[in-house]
């Protein structure tokens, strides 16, 4: 599986991942990228490659915009149900995609969506992870919240964390710094 993180601070998105993947339990080590560009919007996602595959494959349907939040979601669930991702089940709402991602904005915003597509915006300065190793990349976070270190270390200290403590995060991490698509 992949970790992703992300944390916006003074309108700057810096965000990592690793570049591996596992198939069942089998480490898979490769040069992976699970971020796509949806118009303006940077999109991460941790789950189905499936999804991720589509998403990649219809991302002209986004370079109209979709510039709010609502927008976009809405074009990534009618994506992704066309293609015959999704399901629900009888006793659930609303529909799940096997997906858990990040979606950053060059303005300096950080969303989560989860598997049902539900959105939620991060606030500056707080770290965000998705992916199997979350949990362990947001401890590192909190580990380093009292001390003064600048964003890119955070994030690097969050997705070495995922890599060395989940089985499911594997390879290189990454770390970067969102600049306006062109």
């Amino acid at each position: 599986m992949t970790i992703l993180a992300a944390l916006a601070v003074k309108n700057t998105v810096h965000f990592g991942y690793n570049d591996g993947h596992t198939v069942g339990d089998t480490p898979m080590p490769g040069e992976g990228y699970p971020w796509v560009w949806l118009g303006p919007w940077l999109l991460g996602v941790s789950g189905s490659s499936a999804a991720f595959a589509i998403l990649c494959q219809h991302r002209e349907r986004f370079a109209d915009g979709c510039e709010s939040i609502e927008a976009l979601v809405l074009r990534i669930r009618l994506v992704l149900s066309e293609s015959g991702i999704g399901q629900k089940d009888d006793d659930e709402v609303e529909f799940r995609f096997g997906v858990w991602c990040l979606l950053l904005h060059p303005r300096g915003e950080v969303w989560d969506l989860d598997d049902a597509l539900a959105y939620s915006r991060i606030p500056e300065d707080t770290l965000w992870a998705r992916g199997s190793g979350s949990d362990y990349a947001l401890g590192a976070e909190h580990a380093l919240k009292s001390f003064q270190v600048l964003a890119p270390e955070r994030v690097r200290a969050a997705v070495e964390a995922a890599i060395a403590l989940d089985l499911y995060c594997c390879g290189s991490g990454h770390v970067d710094v969102l600049k306006e698509h062109v």
